[in-house]
């Protein structure tokens, strides 16, 4: 009998290894994918700790064909604090990203009514600068077919986070910039509007997202919001860092396995 997709896919992962080929049978949309999803989380046998996002500019929504983000599970044992050292495999695709993540302060209550970004920013505890690494459990480059993102867990690999800052409503995360550096050479420029025009919107609609699979945002969540520069293909031995204005800094290096 074959192995379930979500058991296969969750088994690659905690090998830190890629498929050689595609699995027979892909997902065929995006609720599906979420399923595989789900069986994948399952079979992980960790917490999940919080969620990334991807796909939050238009343009990579509209490239993959869909017309929202999408989002997989943070784990137990695979969010780091900064500065952090992170030994991967040969084959990994090594893409980082600077991001802004948030960490929730409570449980947001399930409702029939659609989470707002006021219940959203209530329920902030800090705000953090993340490096998130990414790779697919599959063959090819980061490219992929949108079910396919949700059923590997939205490429997510590991997470760092920057010592971050307790929240405040006066903090403008869609102005806030970021610096990212390659030893001592800055490689990438960007800004939270970047992750769906501003980073508490990305929250805002994970919390809604959440709702409609029966989940729900809980104390102690982190959240990973989206890409905010170009994407970095991270050389071994260099340190990276992303120098945010407000929010401080995280430092990430990789090392080969």
């Amino acid at each position: 009998m074959a192995e379930p997709l979500g058991a296969l896919l969750a088994r690659t992962r905690r090998a830190g290894a890629r498929l050689a080929a595609y699995p027979e049978r892909a997902p065929v949309d995006l609720v599906e994918g979420y399923r595989v999803q789900d069986d994948m989380a399952e079979a992980m046998g960790r917490p999940v700790i919080g969620w990334k996002i991807g796909l939050t500019s238009h343009a990579a929504q509209e490239a993959m064909g869909v017309g929202e983000p999408i989002c997989g599970p943070l784990f137990d044992g695979l969010v780091h604090a900064s500065p952090a050292h992170l030994v991967v495999s040969a084959d990994d695709l090594r893409v980082l990203e600077a991001e802004i993540a948030v960490r929730m302060a409570r449980d947001l209550p399930r409702t029939d009514a659609p989470v707002s970004r006021e219940d959203v920013t209530a329920a902030i505890a800090t705000v953090h600068p993340a490096f998130e690494l990414a790779t697919k459990r599959l063959p090819g480059t980061i490219r992929e077919s949108a079910p396919w993102i949700a059923a590997d867990g939205a490429v997510n690999q590991h997470l760092v986070l920057g010592e971050g800052i307790d929240w405040r409503p006066d903090l403008d995360l869609a102005k806030e910039p970021v610096e990212v550096d390659a030893g001592d050479t800055t490689v990438a420029t960007g800004i939270g509007a970047n992750a769906l025009g501003d980073p508490l919107a990305v929250v805002t609609w994970l919390a809604n997202h959440l709702h409609e699979r029966g989940r729900t945002l809980r104390a102690g969540d982190i959240v990973s919001t989206g890409l905010l520069t170009e994407m970095i293909v991270a050389a071994f031995g260099t340190p990276y860092t992303a120098r945010f204005a407000n929010l401080g800094t995280v430092t990430v290096q990789l090392d080969q396995a």
